[in-house]
């Protein structure tokens, strides 16, 4: 490990040497934060950052330091180099610009009288004579990765910094609206995060859709992503943008300083100077860029200022080897080595499993050569495993952990060693999580989100909305009745497919094999059997549902009352206790379901569609927990066609009454009548699979 270390402990030198070690990291080599040197207290995106940069080092363990910033070097920095007790052979760097000789002895000095040795002295101001902005605490160096993202669209990519206050500022509200409608460009502004909050909520989910907070992701990953970049304001940048800006120069793009004081343009770097008024940058990119977008871009990689700019030249001066597991050294020759991408798939676990189950019917369909796995919760693996795919898990949320976040940011360190650029990664959930919002940009992955619809009307989308640029295609899987489909957003990634069902064949024979099968496990002859499928108990108590049902049965001593569940429900203790009622953990509800003569079942997005498309007598209990899809809507669409029968929850002594007229004798005669006639779309199992595996013409075939 490096450490990376500064002359002061500031909050700016701070950001400098996270900054500075990720662009390290990033290039191999094995840079660090030292916990002990960090600012408190510390935001949630300066958390994920140092997930994997902040260490303890023991003594004697780092493999050398870097102090930035060593002009003046102060008592608590030379207490940590003293106390790391490194061996001779271990490096330790001193990075500054020093004014004269006489500086760069004295800071040797310092640091040497702390050590027992002289550090080795590297005075940026021969390495990086023209400096893109003065003052710095850490060299704003660019390197060309292997690892950058795939350009997944032909449109030049433009980033506007805007700060916070001319994000507020309403008179800029027409020059952000004209970039975002551009058709020539692809936009995304980084600003505060209270200017992110004002544009989106003046924006909305169909305003601007590409927003960034101003430390939200590393900068390397931001330039990565950047073919113009667009800064505004009254003064000079930091250190944040001020490095995306190296970035996007050393990858050959173009930066245009559109600030008052112009010092951008004044520093020597190869930096177009623009209008320094927001409404004209959209006519002065449209105008004066764009048509000599590729001539311009040759001239910055032509620059002897880009040359003398790249992190490849302080390396070279560096007494440290890169990091032999390191997947991100800076490119030496044409490119990375290619390998077929791999393809994962990552369900949340909401209320049950749902996802889960969706994931693995799309993978079954997935074409021959795919290296098909998952990754997904605790709650899932089961699951998973068992319809014959690879699954590695993620760390469960738990309020033993002292911050909310904790798990994700594991989760955010698995994901990045699991996956590759190039690779698949598909999404199935609501809410984007930051997790795999990082994830996916910073490995350049080819990302899916399956993301199905019937959102309450109360619900706020915008938070989950605000993500979803981030990904290449957005898969809807559409409800069984066109009523029920709705659309949250629109473009050409909108990929609509037919309804992702588990339809399992059966016949009457199989299905009293299974009645047979049960009545010897359990012990009991029975004339019918009902199943109940009402939810684990998460999203709401279905305790009274379920007693109310197992009282009902429990008069008809030919009845058998199966309360089926995933594995890891919470059901209550009181179910045990009558005679007819039996509880059964299952991963293969849909069989006992097929088998039953009616099921009582919530009506989430799963189980309305296989009660359909495998013609199944149901009664609709929809779950109605203000965070769920609607459900009531959805059963009701059912309920008009002549298809299924439904109670509220809270109406128990409906629900008994209309349980006892459908296991009467004949009593779901008509239902079953009615399903088998009733003509339904497609399913769009098929369909999905080949949007991701990018055989577009196949699903369009499938459609």
């Amino acid at each position: 490990m490096i450490i990376i270390d500064a002359g002061q402990r500031t909050d700016q030198s701070f950001e400098a040497r996270l900054i500075f070690a990720q662009s390290l990291r990033r290039a191999g080599y094995p840079a660090v934060l030292d916990d002990r040197t960090l600012p408190e207290p510390l935001h949630r995106t300066q958390k994920y950052d140092l997930a994997s940069l902040a260490v303890r080092p023991d003594r004697g363990a780092p493999d050398g330091v870097i102090v930035l910033a060593a002009n003046s070097v102060s008592d608590a920095t030379l207490a940590s180099l003293r106390s790391y007790a490194l061996e001779p052979d271990r490096p330790v760097v001193a990075l500054g610009r020093f004014a004269s000789r006489q500086e760069r002895f004295g800071a040797g000095g310092r640091i040497a009288f702390a050590i027992g040795r002289e550090p080795e002295v590297i005075d940026l101001t021969e390495l990086q004579p023209a400096p893109l902005i003065s003052g710095c605490i850490a060299p704003l160096l660019g390197a060309l990765h292997p690892s950058d993202a795939p350009v997944a669209t032909n449109l030049p990519r433009l980033l506007l910094y805007l700060p916070g206050d001319l994000a507020e500022h309403p008179d800029n509200a027409g020059g952000l609206a004209q970039l975002d409608a551009s058709r020539s460009i692809l936009a995304a502004t980084i600003t505060s995060a209270s200017g992110k909050a004002a544009l989106e909520a003046r924006g909305g989910p169909g305003g601007l859709r590409r927003v960034y907070a101003y430390a939200e992701l590393a900068p390397d990953t931001l330039g990565s992503q950047t073919d113009i970049a667009v800064i505004m304001g009254a003064g000079s940048p930091g250190v944040r943008i001020g490095q995306i800006c190296a970035e996007v120069l050393a990858r050959g793009g173009v930066v245009i300083d559109g600030t008052e004081v112009g010092s951008l343009a004044a520093s020597g770097a190869p930096v177009v100077r623009g209008p320094q008024t927001l409404a004209l940058i959209p006519g002065f990119v449209e105008h004066e860029i764009l048509p000599r977008l590729p001539e311009i871009k040759a001239e910055v990689r032509a620059s002897e200022w880009t040359r003398r700019n790249r992190l490849e030249n302080l390396a070279s001066c560096l007494p440290f080897g890169r990091d032999p597991g390191a997947t991100c050294a800076m490119l030496t020759s044409k490119g990375a080595p290619e390998r077929a991408p791999r393809t994962m798939f990552l369900p949340t676990n909401g209320v049950g499993l749902g996802h889960a189950q969706r994931c693995a019917l799309i993978a079954r369909e997935m074409p021959a050569g795919n290296a098909v796995s998952f990754t997904a919760f605790p709650s899932c693996v089961e699951l998973i495993e068992r319809r014959g795919f690879p699954c590695r898990p993620l760390v469960q949320k738990s309020a033993a952990h002292v911050d909310p976040f904790a798990n994700d940011m594991v989760n955010h360190r698995r994901l990045g060693r699991w996956l590759s650029p190039g690779d698949r990664l598909i999404f199935d959930g609501v809410f984007v999580f930051d997790s795999i919002y990082r994830t996916i940009q910073e490995r350049g992955l080819d990302a899916t989100w399956i993301r199905r619809g019937l959102w309450r009307t109360h619900q706020t989308n915008t938070a989950a909305l605000s993500r979803e640029h981030v990904f290449n295609q957005v898969i809807v899987p559409e409800e069984a009745f066109d009523e029920l489909n709705q659309h949250y957003s629109f473009g050409a990634h909108i990929r609509h497919v037919g309804p992702i069902v588990q339809a399992a064949s059966t016949n009457a024979a199989r299905n009293r094999s299974t009645r047979a099968a049960i009545a010897r496990h359990l012990g009991r002859d029975f004339d019918r059997m009902v199943v109940s499928m009402l939810g684990g108990g998460q999203a709401a108590d279905r305790g009274p549902q379920l007693q109310t049902i197992a009282a009902a049965l429990e008069a008809r001593p030919d009845t058998l009352h199966l309360v089926v569940v995933w594995p890891n429900a919470q059901v209550a203790p009181g179910l045990m206790l009558w005679n007819n009622t039996r509880v059964v953990r299952s991963l293969d509800a849909l069989r006992l379901a097929q088998a039953a003569d009616l099921v009582v079942t919530a009506v989430g997005y799963n189980s309305f569609h296989e009660m359909l498309y495998n013609r199944i007598p149901a009664l609709f209990v929809p779950q109605t927990a203000p965070f769920m899809d609607d459900q009531e809507r959805r059963a009701r669409s059912a309920v008009d066609r002549g298809l299924a029968e439904m109670v509220l929850p809270e109406d128990l002594l409906l629900l008994e009454r209309r349980l006892g007229a459908l296991i009467a004798d004949g009593g779901t005669d008509e239902l079953r009548r009615r399903l088998n006639d009733a003509t339904l779309r497609r399913p769009g199992n098929a369909e999905a699979a080949a949007y991701i595996s990018g055989g577009q013409d196949d699903a369009r075939r499938l459609a």
